[in-house]
């Protein structure tokens, strides 16, 4: 037997999966005695770590560890590793990933200079994004900033200047222009914004002597980021008057940002602890304090900004954002939008001390009590950061006398019918709050703008609910008050019968009768699909609803093939015996053309055009099709399904042609899934039943008492689980404010217990039954008190 060694894995996404699940690279190493086992542990692996991924959508790479060769921890899924390092085809191995290289500014074309800074505001791009920039200076000139470009390059007093100075100009020009404005009106706004600049130039220079006028020039000099802008510096912030801000201490800023990423603390009264952890940071160079630090380097005015927003925005900053190039640039642009440096806004002084967190409901911070304006009215100490001693509660002194922080939006919410809405603005809110609307969360917000209520019959008075109890186990509306539970009402529950949509259904199918119930012997089986064995996608599109979402092109669930081919073998018997697939017809389809940028002599972008051969033949995208004949045996007869599957072989992504390796495989799958739906298998989910929410959530509590009737372990969970569900909700609908909010959370409940129930049931558990039917009288007892207590309250 050979000695065991160490494998690494590497699996690649697709760009379909990267776009539309957010699927990330992933590596793992292990031991395996040959490739070939490494291969097949490795599968193992990926499809128990993650269950619901397709492994047809990821490229496996496997390679042996040795010295002098990257490896990731041992036994730990790393979704860092592959973004680090590139896998070389050659070496048969990934390669430490060389850092994109910056463009230099100085060394551009002024036109390209400018054209640069229109359209990412900064001078640190890379040749990727200098590639975008070019299409914005040679290209379409109907867009607002190919104006703005345009304009300013016609302005040679603007175009010879610093490129902070331009950075005001096209902000002015930002300010002043609509969008709709063309380069010779924006040259007119330009000369109005030079006047006024020469003006104040000229006042400035005034007021110097020569002597001063040189050592401002030579202080402004040094303060330079690397592509000539500027730093700024000089100005009053929140460091407080006298404080020098240089390179120096901005760097300790950085380092703290990363220290209040672990810990909180009081940026403006600083333990000796806290910056000697910062220095460390920065002496030993630790990720991703380098890459970090490079980039507020290399930002034109950084040293003008306060030390709240500087700690704010690495603090805030997303993980791992600086692994891809261009992305950290792109943040701190939109977030170093501060205009008062000396008084920083409060929420965010608190997200930079950890006393609130950045994704804070509104609710939240509605009713607290405002630590950052402590922490802002506390002056800050003049000198070096390093001197300042910590003050031992001082933010707490003032607490109780603060005002509420003053809320920002977006705000979202609900409508009387159920609909949902966002608000901008604070007023906005309390107008539409004011007609009798209820204000959401964000994430309620996202969750019923994918899942539009549906409508239910008024079955119930109880504060207008949407369901009931009554509902669900068809027992009548009770009028008495609540009483405890007899020996009568445990009878009666017992006769109970479940009216949900999922048995509904069942129902209506088990109703058939003759022909019809013969022929759909085989869909009452297989209608019915496991959640946990399907996956949701959503396509998003490029433009934005009223309330600034992205539009949703389309949600699709699609559902695991081997767990259709499970389902399939159970029904008619092994592979190749009980059923099975004849390939029929393979074919290579011509899709639509490749296409590439045109320019004119001079360099200009003129459009697009479809790529040629050498004898002129057009190239385009190639699409694999597969004809098959599903056949099976039912009842002793062979049934026949024609069906066809489609995938791309090769095809035109952003990073030039790609080839499909495993175009076969996806094909055939894709033609037997759809061949099995004409049985019925998974009709639910092609029929739209899954974009039912309640639909959903009866079926899978239906299934996970299936996948656990099996063992006694899964049950004791199960069971476990839905008594802690039943203690969070009752909980919730105690702290509820509104009576839909009450009704909803108990509808939500009981659909689930009502499953459980008929499971119990049907198994002639006695015991639990008893159990539940007491469970959902509770409910309907808590319920009641809650409602009661809230019209007293209202009253």
């Amino acid at each position: 037997m050979s000695e065991n060694q160490t494998y690494i894995a590497c699996w690649y996404p697709s760009d379909k999966a990267i776009e539309e699940n957010g699927a990330r690279k992933v590596a793992y190493s292990f031991l395996a005695a040959h490739d070939k086992q490494a291969r097949a542990k490795a599968t193992l692996y990926f499809m128990e770590q993650f269950p619901e991924a397709d492994d047809s959508e990821f490229t496996l790479n496997i390679y042996a560890y040795a010295d002098g060769i990257p490896c990731p921890d041992f036994e730990i899924w790393d979704d860092d590793f592959l973004y680090e390092h590139d896998w070389n085809d050659e070496l048969g191995y990934p390669e430490a990933k060389t850092q994109a290289k910056l463009v230099e500014f100085n060394k551009l074309s002024k036109p390209l200079r400018v054209a640069v800074l229109v359209k990412y505001h900064t001078t640190d791009i890379t040749n990727d994004q200098l590639a975008e920039t070019l299409e914005l200076h040679q290209g379409d000139s109907s867009s607002f900033d190919s104006h703005i470009t345009e304009a300013i390059t016609k302005t040679a007093a603007v175009l010879e200047m610093y490129p902070e100075r331009i950075l005001e100009a096209i902000d002015y020009i930002r300010e002043k222009c609509p969008p709709t404005k063309k380069w010779p009106e924006i040259k007119a706004v330009i000369a109005t914004w030079l006047k006024q600049h020469n003006k104040e130039r000229k006042e400035t220079s005034t007021s110097l002597s020569l002597v001063d006028s040189a050592r401002q020039n030579a202080a402004e000099e040094k303060l330079r980021v690397p592509s000539g802008a500027t730093a700024g510096g000089g100005n009053l912030t929140d460091r407080g008057e006298g404080f020098e801000h240089d390179f120096d201490s901005l760097a300790l800023d950085v380092a703290l940002g990363m220290v209040a990423r672990a810990m909180d603390f009081d940026i403006y009264n600083l333990r000796s602890s806290f910056i000697n952890r910062a220095r460390d940071i920065i002496k030993l160079k630790e990720r991703p304090f380098p890459a970090l630090y490079s980039a507020y380097r290399n930002m034109p005015g950084v040293l003008n900004y306060s030390r709240a927003i500087i700690i704010y925005s690495v603090k805030t900053a997303p993980d791992n954002i600086e692994a891809t190039p261009g992305k950290l640039t792109e943040y701190l642009n939109k977030t170093l939008t501060e205009t008062d440096h000396v008084n920083p806004d409060p929420h965010m002084i608190a997200v930079a001390c950890g006393l609130t967190s950045e994704g804070i409901d509104d609710e939240t911070k509605q009713d607290s009590t405002s630590h950052a304006d402590a922490l802002a009215d506390i002056p800050a100490k003049s000198g070096a950061v390093g001197t300042q001693q910590p003050s031992e509660n001082v933010a707490a002194e003032k607490l109780e006398d603060e005002a509420p922080i003053e809320r920002s939006g977006p705000f979202y919410y609900r409508t009387t019918d159920g609909q949902v809405g966002r608000a901008n603005k604070l007023a906005k809110l309390q107008a539409v709050i004011a007609q009798g609307c209820e204000e959401i969360t964000k994430d309620e917000y996202q969750s019923l703008k994918m899942n539009p209520p549906v409508q239910q019959h008024d079955t119930s008075n109880h504060g207008g609910g949407i369901y009931s109890l009554e509902e669900l186990t068809g027992e009548e509306p009770q009028t008495e008050e609540p009483t405890p539970k007899t020996e009568h009402d445990e009878s009666k529950a017992k006769q109970v019968e479940l009216t949900s949509r999922s048995e509904a259904l069942t129902k209506e199918l088990n109703e058939k009768t003759g022909d019809a119930a013969t022929n759909l012997s085989i869909w009452k089986r297989v209608h019915k699909t496991d959640p946990a064995r399907t996956k949701t996608k959503i396509t998003y599109g490029s433009k934005r609803d009223n309330n600034g979402d992205l539009e949703i092109l389309r949600v699709t669930t699609s559902i695991n093939p081997t767990y259709q081919e499970q389902r399939a073998t159970e029904l008619f018997g092994p592979f190749g015996i009980g059923w099975g697939v004849n390939i029929e017809e393979e074919r290579f389809d011509p899709g639509i053309p490749f296409m590439e940028p045109v320019y004119d002599a001079s360099g200009k972008f003129l459009g697009k055009s479809p790529i040629r051969n050498a004898d002129g033949s057009i190239i385009s995208s190639v699409n694999h099709t597969i004809r098959i004949n599903l056949w099976y045996i039912h009842n002793g007869i062979q049934g026949n399904i024609p069906a066809y599957g489609h995938t791309k072989y090769i095809y035109q992504t952003k990073s030039g042609a790609t080839c499909d390796d495993e175009f076969a495989k996806k094909s055939l799958t894709d033609a037997t899934t759809k061949a099995l739906s004409k049985l019925g298998f998974s009709a639910d989910v092609y029929t739209g039943l899954f974009d039912d929410v309640e639909y959903k959530e009866e079926n899978a509590a239906r299934f996970d008492l299936i996948n656990a009737s099996d063992k006694a372990e899964d049950v004791a969970q199960t069971r476990k689980e839905l008594d802690e569900k039943f203690k969070a909700n009752t909980n919730s609908m105690r702290s509820a404010v509104t009576t839909n909010e009450i009704s909803g959370i108990a509808s939500s409940l009981t659909r689930v217990m009502a499953i459980h129930l008929k499971a119990a049931r049907e198994k002639g558990d006695a015991e639990y039954t008893k159990y539940l039917e007491g469970r959902l009288h509770r409910l309907e007892e808590v319920k009641a008190e809650c409602l009661t207590k809230l019209q007293e309250n209202a009253s």
